[in-house]
């Protein structure tokens, strides 16, 4: 028990540290971690809203009400994608982790993970005040966020275990992870709702964890319904078999970190 006491520990304390070393020496230290997912808000409500005039599907919405709808599939997204961009250079970068025995390795794409909810909670913060200013309140169905967004964070804990560990042996990982990462953007309903995709292409979106979890996170902090539990059930299992892929791969392979090192 005392020893995963230390490691929970050990993992918060360094996820503090790598949060806190993205903003450290800057002038507006922790506010740009507010300041840059609302500028995005501010520029896709420009280029959607003005630019495309785009229209939710299903949805009659002002300028306001798209970027509502599209910034909360945004921050989800990101959850994944947060952690599993910069998963290529979690062991590299950490050579010196790596190399004491002692040290539980296993634990850095975890951090990785915390510092990705980080900016998932400071992303909420201008999406809530934009919700506020044309909508009122939320529907109270937002509380139920940190269960529906488990499955994303379950799947991107679990590829940044495969990832990080794969990075150490083949370093054209990293040149590769960017462009994944934009695809299963674009093949996930971020810019658009999953009704509005032809029907023979729906298998894609259905068979796609990232892409329910997007949705049933935009039903219950937008529309503020609760989708069927099927819905979140299939979605969580999936993610968490990815998971415990990805650790599996992950402890198969650190035996050989510290040589490949």
């Amino acid at each position: 028990m005392s020893n995963f006491k230390s490691t929970i520990k050990l993992t918060l304390d360094l996820a503090k540290r790598e949060i806190a070393s993205r903003y450290k020496g800057s002038l507006l230290g922790y506010l740009w971690a507010v300041f840059t997912p609302l500028l995005l808000l501010l520029v896709y409500t420009f280029v959607f809203g003005s630019v495309f005039k785009s229209k939710w599907v299903g949805f009659d919405t002002t300028k306001g009400d798209f970027a509502i709808v599209l910034f909360i599939g945004m921050l989800t997204f990101n959850i994944f994608a947060d952690s599993v961009s910069r998963s290529p250079w979690l062991i590299t970068g950490n050579a010196n982790f790596v190399k004491k025995v002692i040290f539980p390795v296993v634990i850095l794409p975890v951090v990785n993970m915390c510092s990705a909810l980080f900016n998932f909670v400071m992303g909420m913060i201008p999406w809530f005040i934009l919700t506020c200013l044309y909508h009122g309140l939320p529907p109270a169905t937002i509380f139920l966020i940190p269960i529906y967004i488990l499955p994303v964070v379950f799947i991107g804990l679990g590829g940044s275990w495969f990832i990080s560990a794969l990075g150490v042996y083949f370093r054209d990982v990293g040149q590769f992870i960017g462009v994944m990462v934009m695809l299963l953007m674009f093949s996930s309903p971020v810019f658009y709702p999953v009704s509005a995709v032809p029907e023979k292409f729906r298998i894609i979106f259905e068979i796609n964890p990232i892409a329910s979890t997007i949705e049933m996170v935009r039903e219950i902090s937008v529309f503020g319904t609760i989708p069927p539990a099927k819905e979140f059930v299939i979605p969580f299992l999936i993610s968490l078999f990815i998971t415990f892929l990805g650790y599996a791969f992950f402890q198969k392979s650190k035996k050989g970190f510290a040589d490949v090192l």
